[in-house]
C-alpha cells in the first residue's frame, strides 16, 4: 500500500505544468534562473505551484502568505533539506546549511547561533568599524579595483572574527583563494555543470562520455581537495594562534578551548568555520554589488541618501555603526536594493518531513519545498511597479506595499532575502550592521559615478548562479571634498593599529 498511498498524495499536489514520467517536470525548468519561469507559472496555477522533480514532488512558494503558513508556522515539518549527492562529495555531511533537519543540525545551528546573538556582536562592532574604513581608503588609493575591495572588506570580518586572523590583502592570501573556491562552487551548479543526481539518482552510473557532463566527478574532486586544503590550513593557523596565547576570543579558538566538552572534532570544526566564511563574507559582498550598482544607476536617490547621512554626521565625523531607523532612507536603500534584486533567488530548497495539508491539497513527507524569493520581492498584487528600483516605498509602508495596513503583517518579515523558518541566517544582525557600516561610510564619502552606460536587467546583467549577483561593471568613486580624504587617511591609520593585533 505504501507505494500507492506516495501516488494518490503526490497526485493531490497543488496544480501545475503537466510532468512526464521518469523526469517529471525538469524539461521545463530552465538551466538558467528558474525562478523568473517559477514566478510565471504563479500566474497559470497560482501562488503555490506543485511539480515533479524527476521523481520527487516539489511545491513553489510563490506568495508570503504561503511561506508564513509552512516554512514559518510549520517549521517542525517544513525545515529538513534534500540530499544532494554533488555537496556530499565536496563538503560530506558537514556543511550546516545543507544538513538534514535533526540532532546535528541543531546542535551546529545552536553554537552559530549564540556566537551571533546581539551580546556576542557587540563585540564584534570594533573590527566591522576598522575594516569598513579600510575599504573606503582601499577604494582612495584604487577605486577601479572596487571589487576587491568590496570581497576584502566582507571576508576580513569574518576571517577576524572566526579565525583571529587578518585579512589585509585580497590577493596573495586566503581571500582571494576563498572566492576562487567560491566561484568553483558556483560554476558546479551553473547551467547543468552537474547531473542532477538528487533527482535522478541512477544518472550516477551512466558512463560520463554517455552524458552533457563529462568531468564533473573531477571537478567535484579538485574542488573538495581544495576546499579541505584551505579550510584546514585556516584552523591550523588559528590553533597555532592560540597555542602562543593571542585571538583567544575568536569563534574557532572559543571552540577549540572547550573542544574535549563539546565533543566537536576538528573536521566539524573546519565545517563551522567555513559555512561562517561562507554564509558571511560571499553573500554580503554580493548584496553590497548589488547596491552599489543600483545605487550608481540612480543618482537622485544616491544625492537624497547623501543629504541624510550628512544632516546626520557633518563634514567632520565619518559614520560608524549606524541604526538604520535613525537613517531612514538609507535603510530604505538597503532594503529596496534586496527586495529588488535578491542574492538569493530561490534560497537553498527546504524539504519535508511529514505528510501535511494546505487549502485542501495533500503534500507527502519527502516534498521539495522551494521559497521563490524573486516572486515574493516582485508581486504586482503587493508592490507599485516591483520592477523599479524605488525606495520610497520602504518609506511609505515598512514593507514597501501597495497597502500599509495589511491586517496580516504581524506574519510578515521584513525582507524575505535573509530566508525564512527555521533555516532563515542566522547572521542577519551582523550582515545588515556590517552593510549600514559600509553603505553610510561610501556614500558619506564617495559620490559614485558608473563609467559608461549600466545595465541592470536582471537576465542581463546578472549572473546564473545559487547566489545570484551582478556581472562586472565599471564605476568610479570620486571623493566628495579633501577635508573628507584626510579625515578617512587618519582614520585608516587608527584602523590598522587596531587590525594588526589579527596579524
Amino acid at each position: 500500500m505504501g507505494p500507492l498511498v506516495g501516488f494518490v498524495l503526490v497526485s493531490r499536489l497543488p496544480p501545475g505544468p503537466r510532468a512526464l514520467p521518469i523526469i517529471g517536470n525538469l524539461h521545463q525548468i530552465p538551466l538558467t534562473k528558474p525562478w523568473l519561469k517559477f514566478a510565471s507559472w504563479s500566474h497559470v496555477y497560482g501562488p503555490v505551484t506543485g511539480l515533479r522533480v524527476g521523481t520527487k514532488p516539489a511545491l513553489v512558494l510563490n506568495d508570503w502568505t504561503a511561506v508564513s503558513d509552512l516554512l514559518d508556522k510549520k517549521g517542525s515539518i517544513y525545515s529538513s533539506r534534500l540530499l544532494m549527492p554533488i555537496v556530499q562529495r565536496v563538503a560530506g555531511d558537514h556543511h550546516t546549511a545543507f544538513q538534514a533537519y535533526g540532532a546535528k543540525w541543531r546542535r551546529s545551528r545552536k553554537t552559530i547561533s549564540d556566537y551571533l546573538k546581539d551580546t556576542e556582536l557587540d563585540k564584534r562592532v570594533a573590527i566591522q568599524e576598522a575594516e569598513a574604513t579600510q575599504l573606503v581608503w582601499d577604494l582612495c588609493q584604487e577605486p577601479e579595483q572596487y571589487r576587491d575591495a568590496v570581497l576584502r572588506y566582507f571576508g576580513a570580518i569574518i576571517l577576524a572574527s572566526v579565525y583571529g586572523i587578518r585579512g589585509q590583502w585580497y590577493e596573495g592570501g586566503y581571500l582571494k583563494r576563498f572566492f576562487d573556491m567560491e566561484e568553483q562552487w558556483a560554476a558546479l551548479f551553473d547551467k547543468g555543470q552537474t547531473p542532477p543526481l538528487e533527482f535522478l539518482p541512477w544518472l550516477e552510473y551512466v558512463p560520463e562520455w554517455l552524458t552533457p557532463w563529462r568531468g564533473w566527478r573531477r571537478k567535484t574532486d579538485d574542488l573538495q581537495k581544495l576546499q579541505s586544503t584551505v579550510y584546514r590550513e585556516l584552523l591550523d593557523s588559528t590553533k597555532k594562534r592560540l597555542a602562543g596565547g593571542i585571538g583567544e576570543d575568536c569563534f574557532l579558538a572559543m571552540l577549540l578551548k572547550k573542544q574535549h566538552v563539546d565533543g566537536y572534532n576538528d573536521e566539524e570544526l573546519r565545517g563551522l568555520g567555513g559555512v561562517m566564511l561562507e554564509g558571511g563574507a560571499e553573500t554580503s559582498a554580493t548584496t553590497l554589488l548589488t547596491f552599489l550598482l543600483a545605487i550608481s544607476a540612480h543618482p537622485g536617490f544616491q544625492k537624497k541618501a547623501q543629504e541624510e547621512i550628512d544632516a546626520a554626521f557633518g563634514e567632520d565625523q565619518i559614520p560608524g555603526i549606524v541604526d538604520g531607523n535613525k537613517l531612514p532612507f538609507l535603510k530604505a536603500c538597503f532594503l529596496e536594493s534586496i527586495r529588488w534584486r535578491p542574492i538569493a533567488p530561490t534560497a537553498i530548497p527546504h524539504y519535508t518531513t511529514q505528510d501535511d495539508t494546505y487549502n485542501g491539497y495533500s503534500i507527502p513527507a519527502g516534498t521539495i519545498v522551494i521559497m521563490n524569493t524573486w516572486a515574493l520581492h516582485h508581486d504586482k498584487r503587493q508592490y507599485d511597479r516591483p520592477e523599479d528600483f524605488n525606495p520610497m516605498r520602504f518609506i511609505d509602508s515598512k514593507f514597501g506595499l501597495k497597502d500599509a495596513t495589511d491586517p496580516r503583517d504581524d506574519t510578515r518579515r521584513e525582507t524575505y532575502g535573509f530566508g525564512a523558518g527555521r533555516r532563515v541566517c542566522p547572521g542577519q544582525k551582523m550582515a545588515e550592521d556590517s552593510l549600514l557600516s559600509s553603505i553610510s561610510k561610501l556614500l558619506w564619502s564617495f559620490d559614485i559615478i558608473p563609467r559608461g552606460k549600466l545595465d541592470t536587467g536582471i537576465r542581463t546583467a546578472f549572473k546564473d548562479a545559487l547566489v545570484c549577483g551582478p556581472k562586472d561593471f565599471a564605476l568610479h568613486f570620486r571623493v566628495r571634498s579633501e577635508r573628507k580624504k584626510d579625515l578617512i587617511q587618519n582614520a585608516w591609520l587608527e584602523a590598522n593599529k587596531f587590525l594588526e593585533r589579527f596579524e
